[in-house]
């Protein structure tokens, strides 16, 4: 029986984002994460294992690792689209005047 090689070494593999376009947010996605799993929209997946030579001043909330921010995280950027593409988290879309698009309850009539 030959012996056993170790398996080469793969290149680091590059998740590519699934949209061309992203709706603008209005808070980051941390944030966003939070309330999502509040809310029971998502979970977190298992926590993901730190790649060797990972830039260990990012730091993931969502994949539980370093290597990248939360805010850079494509999987997460993907999660929360799919989510808003759905009718979810819609207070966090920002409007074209940088506003979020909450909607606003009639203000009542006081009377008199």
């Amino acid at each position: 029986m030959p012996p056993l090689m170790p398996l080469p070494m793969r290149p680091k593999e590059i998740r590519l984002p699934r949209f061309a376009n992203y709706t603008p947010l209005n808070a980051d996605r941390g944030r966003i994460l939070e309330e999502a799993l509040n809310a029971d929209l998502m979970s977190v997946p298992r926590k993901a294992i730190t790649p060797r030579n990972a830039d260990i001043t990012k730091h993931c909330r969502f994949h539980q690792n370093y290597g990248h921010t939360t805010e850079e995280c494509v999987a997460l950027k993907d999660k929360i689209e799919e989510l808003i593409q759905a009718g979810h988290l819609r207070q966090f879309v920002r409007n074209s005047h940088g506003k979020s698009r909450r909607q606003r309850t009639p203000e009542r009539r006081r009377e008199t």
